[in-house]
Order: structure tokens, then C-alpha cells, then sequence
């Protein structure tokens, strides 16, 4: 995966604009200066879309380095499929 951080503050600002301070910084558990943004959730952003705070999830470090993953889709859920 490629990531990178937001350095200018630049998802935070549209995070915190969208929900309020807050909901961004006081009630999500996410270091927001040392959190890593994959491509794909940058040009997300970058084409205008914004992320939906509720829907993020914990999930394991481990999983998510160290084995593929891809999306699977029913009429009502999407999920993330790990494969080894």
C-alpha cells in the first residue's frame, strides 16, 4: 500500500469543516498526525468525496500489512475480504 500523511492538515480541515472539531478530534480515537492515508483514500479526497466518520472501523494492524485484501459486496454490506 502506498500511503502518505497529512502533512498541511489538509483531511483534517475538511474532516473538522464537515463534522466540527469535536467529533474529529475528541470523540474518534485516531491519531490524526500520525495517521497514514492510502492512495486510494487521498484521491478520494482529492476528487471531492469525504469520508463518512461513522463507518470507520478498527481493524488489525496485522491484517491489514501483512496479507491482501479486497472488497465484497452484497445488497446491503460491503466487506473486506483477507486472503493468505
Amino acid at each position: 500500500m502506498q500511503a502518505q500523511r497529512d502533512i498541511e492538515g489538509v483531511i483534517v480541515d475538511i474532516l473538522v469543516e464537515k463534522y466540527g472539531a469535536k467529533v474529529v478530534l475528541l470523540d474518534t480515537d485516531i491519531d490524526w498526525d500520525a495517521a497514514l492515508f492510502s492512495k486510494g483514500f487521498v484521491n478520494a479526497i482529492e476528487s471531492g468525496l469525504t469520508p463518512i466518520l461513522s463507518t470507520i472501523k478498527k481493524e488489525e494492524i496485522h491484517y491489514a500489512i501483512n496479507n491482501e485484501y479486497h472488497h465484497l459486496l452484497t445488497e446491503d454490506y460491503c466487506y473486506k475480504v483477507y486472503f493468505e
